[in-house]
């Protein structure tokens, strides 16, 4: 029971987050599951894919 009442949770936040419906939620979270970083943007559960880390500027790292 625990561990359903913390994957609904989970899921609530999800929906919040995301503005999916509990139903998406529900379907993409049902099994384990590795998204893709396009699938993960897709669903709204990152803003968006760095394709590379930037590197630190001189300037950057003095402030």
């Amino acid at each position: 029971r625990e561990i359903l009442a913390t994957r609904a949770r989970l899921n609530q936040m999800y929906v919040t987050h995301t503005g999916r419906t509990i139903e998406e939620i529900e379907r993409a979270m049902e099994r384990d599951k590795f998204f893709s970083p396009a699938e993960a943007k897709e669903l709204g559960l990152i803003d968006d894919v760095l394709e590379k880390r930037p590197t630190p500027t001189i300037q950057a790292a003095a402030s």
